[in-house]
């Protein structure tokens, strides 16, 4: 008898639990920014948490979905930005003879990738291969400083 309690106890607090979520706009935008987080759509996840952060300030799902989508997305434009910067030294690199100037430019562009890893939240994030990759750009940047530095 007692199992048929828990059973219905757990029907009726799950059915509870879905009516209060529906009818509740911030929570239900909250656990769509939830699917689309879990496909890795940060995008999408980082708009729905802030609808559902401007209907109910505090709740909670919504504000650590805002803060993760918005790290990766941060992650995401560091390593677009450091391919970017990548494909600008290569070229000024296979040239046979480089200038004052394209050096300092490569020392600059390898300084502000070095300060925007560092300066990235990478604590929210739970996509390793974004880490990964991150890493990868700044260590690479990292090691093209010194050789820049220390005059190859």
């Amino acid at each position: 008898m007692s199992n048929i309690k828990f059973f219905l106890f757990i029907i009726i607090f799950s059915v509870g639990i879905y009516i209060y979520f529906k009818f509740n706009e911030s929570y239900e935008l909250s656990l769509k920014a939830r699917f689309y987080y879990a496909i890795e759509d940060y995008n999408k996840t980082y708009e729905l948490s802030e609808q559902a952060l401007k209907i109910r300030e505090y709740n909670t799902m919504a504000f650590h979905l805002s803060n993760r989508a918005k790290a990766s997305i941060n992650i995401i434009n560091f390593i677009e930005e450091s391919k970017k910067f990548e494909v600008t030294t290569r070229a000024i690199l296979e040239k046979d003879i480089q200038t004052k100037g394209e050096i300092a430019k490569i020392k600059m562009m390898c300084e502000i990738i070095l300060s925007k890893y560092e300066n990235l939240n990478k604590k929210f994030v739970e996509d390793n291969e974004l880490l990964e990759s991150a890493e990868y750009y700044y260590l690479k940047f990292k090691k093209l400083h010194g050789e820049i530095v220390n005059g190859k």
